[in-house]
C-alpha cells in the first residue's frame, strides 16, 4: 500500500525504509498508514505536516544508532507519530513529542524496558521515560530543551 506523506514525493510504500538503509519503515511510524502527519497546533503554533515528516526521519536516524548500540537487535515500535485527536484520546499530554513525530515508545528484543532506559540514560540527550512495558524516547533537545528523565510510576 502506498500513501501520500507531506514533504515526500511521490507516494510512499508503507514498507519502504524511512530513509535509505534504515531499519524503520513508514508503516511503523504511521501505525500501518493510519497516522499520517498533518498540520498540528503545538504550543499555539502550527507545525506543518512536512516538518513533522522531517522529524520522523531525524528520529529514525537516532533509532538506527540505538539499534547498533544494542547489538543490532530489532526495535519494536509501540507508538510513534500521533495526530492531536488520537493523542488526546489516549491521554497523551498536549505537549507530547509524539505530536511532532519525534517521540516514540520502543521495546528492544532481549532487553527489559527498564534496562534499556538504564543504558540509554548515560548517553541520550533528549527525553527518556521509564515504563515497565516500553521505553519512551524523544528529541526535545532539538527544541533547545534540557534532557528529562522520568518514571511513569506504573507497576
Amino acid at each position: 500500500m502506498s500513501i501520500k506523506i507531506a514533504g515526500i514525493t511521490p507516494l510512499v510504500d508503507l514498507d519502504s525504509p524511512i530513509y535509505q538503509n534504515s531499519h524503520f519503515t513508514w508503516r511503523e511510524a504511521t501505525r500501518n498508514g493510519r497516522r499520517i502527519p498533518q498540520n498540528t497546533s503545538y504550543g499555539g503554533i502550527i507545525i506543518p505536516a512536512a516538518q513533522i515528516t522531517g522529524n520522523i526521519v531525524k528520529l529514525a536516524r537516532e533509532l538506527d544508532k540505538i539499534r547498533a548500540q544494542f547489538g543490532d537487535r530489532p526495535i519494536h515500535i509501540n507508538s510513534w507519530y500521533r495526530p492531536s485527536a488520537l493523542n488526546a484520546a489516549v491521554g497523551g499530554r498536549p505537549s507530547s513529542h509524539h505530536l511532532l513525530g519525534w517521540g516514540v515508545d520502543i521495546v528492544i528484543d532481549g532487553y527489559a524496558p527498564p534496562r534499556v532506559t538504564s543504558i540509554l540514560a548515560k548517553t541520550w540527550a533528549g527525553g527518556l521515560g521509564d515504563n515497565p512495558m516500553y521505553t519512551h524516547l524523544d528529541l526535545r533537545h532539538l527544541m533547545g530543551l534540557a534532557a528529562v528523565r522520568w518514571d511513569y510510576g506504573v507497576g
